[in-house]
């Protein structure tokens, strides 16, 4: 029998590489159940979904790998050297996604135990799609560029040049216009982050 408990729906934004990773395995430790947007998208665009195909026939087989998967490098390239692409994958994307976070915040109030918060990591809450709508709390996190350089080359292995285009095409993405709740400083310590999410987690 499924429980009536409501769970606090919850919204990790940021820009890339702010520490939101960081911030979803903090509060997975402290009982939430989590999901990621970026892993949904992987999900959605793995090899037999109808997402890659409407992807594929919006920008060329090209980037279709020799096994059949997306090539994420390859569009990845093309997407943050042009905002129109981005803007044309972005079109594709994003209803799947927040369907699929949708349904997935729903299943958890059915469980027989169900989870106090659902937590979902994502870039952005786009306006157009009432993606705000879905969360309870947003908690957004912030770190300065230089920080987020240094991550971003670490992580995925850019050259500076590659990494600052990154950051510059997301200026334009209006990530910080989500009316969030909780504003989080990244760029500290492990320990530093952990007392910001243990005091934002105490008041959910």
């Amino acid at each position: 029998m499924a429980c009536d408990t409501a769970v606090t729906r919850l919204a990790v934004v940021g820009p890339i590489a702010s520490g939101k990773s960081t911030v979803l395995g903090l509060l997975r430790e402290r009982g939430a159940a989590t999901c990621s947007a970026d892993e949904l998208a992987r999900e959605l665009t793995a090899p037999g979904q109808p997402t890659l195909e409407a992807v594929l026939a919006e920008f060329g087989e090209a980037y279709r790998r020799e096994d059949g998967s997306l090539d994420r490098r390859q569009l990845g390239e093309l997407i943050f050297g042009s905002t129109e692409a981005r803007e044309r994958l972005e079109a594709i994307l994003h209803p799947p996604i927040l369907g699929r976070i949708e349904t997935w915040l729903d299943a958890l109030s059915e469980r027989t135990n169900p989870p106090p918060v659902g937590a979902v990591e994502v870039l952005r809450l786009p306006h157009e799609l009432r993606a705000r709508e879905l969360f309870d709390v947003v908690w957004l996190c912030r770190a300065p560029d230089g920080v987020r350089l240094s991550r971003l080359m670490a992580r995925d292995g850019l050259s500076e040049a590659e990494a600052r285009r990154r950051l510059e095409v997301q200026r334009s993405q209006e990530i910080d216009d989500c009316d969030p709740h909780v504003l989080l400083d990244t760029a500290g310590t492990p320990d530093e982050i952990c007392a910001q999410v243990d005091r934002a987690w105490a008041r959910l």
